[in-house]
């Protein structure tokens, strides 16, 4: 019983597998049988016939052989060993004697572990690549947030960096600007001082001439 609930557990996990090859190979359906039939079935076996296989037998080693079948294809397609295909090529009788059957389900049994522990690891894997991608993608937004906010910082840089030139520029202008008015009141000044002293050096001279004028005169007086 625990056999058959793994069986019918991997052809469950596994029926995606076999649907393409299904289609590409259709086998035939067996015809219903009508209970008078199953009844005919029954009653078939005689003393003389009692050691030979029954018709029940057969289909049933022909639905084992046809399972296997498959599982030896699911171990060929993901290149694992199969013990199944070994006990093939060591059995060329039709009908299978009752250790032979044995066999068979032992080797199913086994292949069937095999391929239970491979899903397991591709599930693995597939989980391990998954978080793999996850952490990458996370990572590269991760990145992606941090190149933003470099370039926005650069971007705030170059912005106050134009804002000091600006700044900077316009200042010596009005520095510029103040020390050239600076100068030419400078010069006015100097226009003015100049233009005072030659007033006084004129005025002392006439003063002068005219002090030395009224010394003679007084002293022709005198």
């Amino acid at each position: 019983k625990k056999y058959w609930n793994k069986l019918l557990h991997l052809f469950s996990i596994l029926q995606q597998h076999e649907t393409s090859r299904k289609r590409s190979n259709p086998t035939p359906s067996l015809p219903v049988r009508s209970k008078s039939t199953v009844a005919s079935e029954k009653q078939c076996q005689t003393i003389e016939t009692s050691f030979g296989p029954c018709s029940s037998c057969l289909k049933y080693q022909e639905y084992v052989q046809n399972s296997s079948e498959s599982m030896i294809n699911l171990c060929h397609l993901y290149n694992l060993p199969s013990s199944l295909a070994h006990h093939r090529c060591s059995t060329s009788t039709t009908c299978e004697s009752f250790n032979d059957m044995s066999h068979w389900i032992d080797s199913q049994s086994k292949d069937f572990d095999r391929l239970s522990k491979h899903l397991e690891y591709l599930h693995s894997t597939l989980n391990k690549t998954k978080q793999d991608l996850d952490s990458s993608e996370y990572n590269s937004k991760q990145l992606n947030e941090t190149n933003h906010h470099l370039q926005q910082i650069i971007h705030n840089e170059k912005e106050s960096k134009k804002k000091l030139e600006e700044l900077h520029e316009q200042k010596l202008i009005e520095i510029k600007k103040d020390n050239d008015q600076y100068q030419w009141n400078l010069n006015e000044q100097l226009k003015l001082l100049t233009t005072q002293k030659s007033n006084l050096e004129q005025r002392l001279k006439e003063i002068t001439e005219e002090s030395t004028s009224r010394g003679e005169q007084i002293e022709k007086l005198g």
